[in-house]
């Protein structure tokens, strides 16, 4: 082999080897991210935590600073803003197992595509869970943008984790009706009437009335 060849063969393996080099520097080539959320495997949004151990719910409507928040007290709910009123425990805790139980029907990752085209840029509601676990306070707050295309989902993230969620409709109105039908309970309305007494008056049906006579007037009432 003379002087040439070899350094035709040399030239060759430093072309090789530059351009193995710059394959190696180069990304690896996977599959394009798809647009659309995987709907399995599902992703539990809040852990470690079950519905009795909730002790408070906040309701935050983000443009407005429109807000409700519920406190359990000795096993039953209250309203403690915009007003302190006991509230119908029914509906929150079925609300509140709705919210521990939630789980994403599909979820971005963070890099896939920007805040804004999901409406968490500027998000429209906060949603605040509070409860214990193992003696400790936790708190787990998602924040709510628009809905989906289809309109069976929202999207949302859990402040903490970056993933973009997707949550049900059903979930997220539930809650945001809140803020414009609070689960309080309906008073029972109570009739007072005070008639003057002139003559002889008879009286039917389950009202009860009293009456207050003039002075001088005559007459009994009849059972």
């Amino acid at each position: 082999m003379n002087w040439r060849t070899t350094a035709v063969l040399f030239v060759i393996l430093v072309i090789l080897g530059a351009f193995v080099f710059y394959q190696s520097r180069q990304e690896p080539v996977g599959e394009e991210a798809t647009p659309f959320p995987t709907p399995t495997p599902q992703i539990e949004l809040v852990t470690d935590i079950a519905a009795p151990d909730v002790q408070q719910l906040e309701v935050r409507r983000l443009e407005d600073g429109a807000a409700v928040v519920y406190t359990r007290q000795e096993g039953a709910w209250f309203q403690t803003v915009p007003t302190n009123t006991q509230a119908v425990s029914e509906t929150l805790n079925s609300r509140v197992t709705s919210l521990v139980n939630m789980a994403s029907r599909g979820t971005y990752s963070a890099d896939l595509n920007p805040l804004s085209a999901y409406g968490l840029d500027n998000p429209q509601y906060e949603f605040v869970l509070v409860g214990l676990r193992e003696g400790q306070t936790v708190r787990f707050t998602f924040l709510v943008g628009n809905q989906t295309p289809t309109g069976d989902g929202y999207y949302a993230q859990r402040r903490g984790d970056p993933r973009v969620h997707i949550i049900l409709t059903t979930t997220v109105d539930n809650l945001i009706d809140f803020l414009e039908n609070p689960p309080l309970p309906t008073a029972t309305p109570t009739v007072d009437l005070t008639i003057p007494v002139t003559g002889t008056v008879t009286i039917t049906g389950t009202v009860t009335i009293t009456g207050t006579a003039p002075p001088g007037s005559t007459g009994t009432p009849e059972p």
